[in-house]
């Protein structure tokens, strides 16, 4: 069919088909299709039937020494991202089983669709429970990471890089939870209300921070909100201050010759940081410190959404006198040989070397190098006998 020959004065370059019931098209158009189908070859397939799928080959993800994959090279970008919430929750854990359980439970009892995530610091794993609960999970080397900011922020930034949430609500097992955020968040982070306390060389942080906000002051109501288990934080603020290269840029062994070893704890190391890259913290009303009376907090209010406890709580701390349910036992696994064999409880024995020796790879941990000064060493191991994580 030649359209100049046989329909010479009709502007159309092709005969109509028409199919059966009428439908006529005029075009045809090809995405996709297998090549196998184009020559012919169809593996031996029947008529009629698909040709069998090729599986892409997909190289593995590296590992550390202690079998754990590292996510680092593709910064936590989990292949089901978690979606956009007001709150994301970051359980710091170690062991209590029943504790952990439970708590994830509670969370999705009085925060469905909130994303959840569990790191546990070389100690029991809850990669299943993730998976029946549905959250993530991460098994880091351990490293008694409350006493040594490098592992412990690096930790916090990858979770922060996968809950896709507003703010962030950090939880350990020992606390519980009462019910929805009823005081929403007012700074970039805020925590337990800690009457009187400061901090000192508040001018070494306020200097850092007017490079990036003029004017900054750490003030005296930042400094009583205690970062601990159910302290809150902008989800940004996270992956500015505790990134890498953020936590490199404080001079760690100034703040700890000057002071003490207190300030490589967990809750100081964060307030330095934040104060540094000038974020705001407020005591926080709707976390509150459990004392030695049954029902009424020493700071916080009693209907608040979250309970931290002292070990002076009447008969213990709540979630660690929970049993594990014969049928959760399931959910969880004891920790890794490997890590037990390393785990301690000792301080001021972080060592970058070390743990890539260890461990493999930086996972886990910030990548840049740090080493304590020779002044901090001799002032708490005067007899030379450095500890190490075992």
């Amino acid at each position: 069919w030649v359209p100049t020959q046989d329909r010479p004065k009709v502007d159309c370059n092709e005969p109509v088909v028409h199919l059966a019931g009428g439908f006529s098209p005029q075009m045809f158009a090809i995405s996709f299709i297998n090549k196998r189908v184009l020559s012919g070859d169809q593996g031996g397939e029947a008529a009629g039937e698909e040709p069998e799928a090729v599986e892409e080959e997909v190289a593995p993800e590296p590992e550390s020494n202690d079998g754990q994959v590292d996510e680092r090279d593709r910064s936590f970008t989990p292949t089901d991202p978690s979606p956009s919430a007001k709150y994301g929750f970051y359980l710091h854990v170690f062991n209590a089983p029943a504790a952990v359980i439970h708590q994830v439970r509670q969370l999705k009892k009085h925060f469905p669709g909130s994303p959840v995530y569990i790191m546990s610091d070389g100690g029991f794993s809850f990669k299943e429970l993730c998976r029946v609960e549905g959250c993530k999970f991460a098994l880091c080397p351990p490293a008694n990471d409350r006493w040594h900011p490098w592992p412990f922020l690096r930790r916090m930034y990858d979770a922060a890089l996968y809950l896709e949430a507003e703010y962030i609500i950090m939880l350990e097992p020992d606390n519980t939870v009462h019910g929805p955020i009823t005081r929403e968040p007012k700074a970039d982070a805020g925590g337990l209300p800690v009457k009187d306390r400061k901090f000192g060389y508040r001018e070494y942080a306020e200097k850092l921070a007017r490079k990036k906000k003029p004017g900054y002051r750490w003030t005296d109501r930042a400094m009583s909100a205690g970062l601990a288990g159910g302290a809150y934080f902008r989800r940004a603020a996270i992956l500015d201050a505790f990134s890498d290269e953020s936590v490199a840029e404080i001079d760690w062994n100034y703040l700890g010759e000057s002071a003490t070893k207190e300030v490589y704890s967990s809750d100081f190391a964060m307030q330095y940081l934040l104060a540094s890259r000038a974020y705001e913290m407020e005591p926080w009303e709707d976390c509150a410190q459990m004392d030695r009376h049954k029902d009424n907090p020493i700071s916080g209010t009693k209907d608040s959404a979250f309970r931290h406890y002292c070990g002076c709580y009447p008969g213990g701390k709540p979630t660690y006198n929970l049993a594990v349910k014969p049928a959760d036992r399931k959910l969880f696994q004891d920790p890794l040989p490997r890590h037990t064999s390393d785990n301690s409880n000792c301080q001021i024995c972080y060592n970058l070397t070390k743990y890539l020796k260890d461990w493999g790879s930086a996972r886990c941990t910030n990548s840049k190098p740090f080493a304590y000064s020779k002044l901090i060493m001799s002032r708490y191991f005067p007899d030379g006998k450095f500890p190490q994580i075992r």
